[in-house]
């Protein structure tokens, strides 16, 4: 009965797909005084363990390498008065993966194993998610 609740523990601890630590951290100031007053800038960090994406033949878990991304921002607001409106309004820059990281994200091995990989290199994966690339966005807001 022991060994049975053992097994099932085990078995359900090594699911495909299973993430098993993610953090995200953003944090932003913002200038209240002086020269860059109505200024806001913030940065984060993104961190992801790595994915267990199948077992091999003797049971252990294969995984795919941990990723990270770092994002920024920078916003300006005013309060402005244009033609009859009254209110504030913002210009925000932002920058997901500032560091430009490419690949691809591994996320299933193929559960045939005659799917093999050219050059013998081993069973091929059935399904890989892309890193998305540099992104910038300008976006302006009037809030009133």
């Amino acid at each position: 009965m022991m060994r049975d609740i053992n097994d099932d523990i085990q078995e359900n601890q090594q699911r495909c797909g299973l993430l098993p630590h993610k953090v995200s951290v953003f944090s932003a100031f913002d200038f209240t005084t002086g020269r860059l007053e109505s200024l806001t800038v913030g940065a984060g960090f993104r961190s992801r363990s790595r994915n267990i994406i199948g077992r091999y033949a003797n049971g252990s878990e294969v995984e795919d390498r941990a990723h990270t991304g770092v994002d920024a921002m920078l916003r300006y607001s005013d309060m402005s008065s244009p033609g009859r409106f009254r209110g504030t309004l913002s210009y925000q820059f932002n920058v997901s993966n500032v560091l430009d990281q490419d690949g691809i994200i591994p996320q299933r091995f193929s559960s045939t194993p005659d799917f093999q990989v050219p050059g013998g290199r081993g069973v091929a994966y059935s399904r890989v998610d892309f890193v998305e690339p540099r992104a910038i966005r300008f976006t302006t807001t009037l809030a009133y």
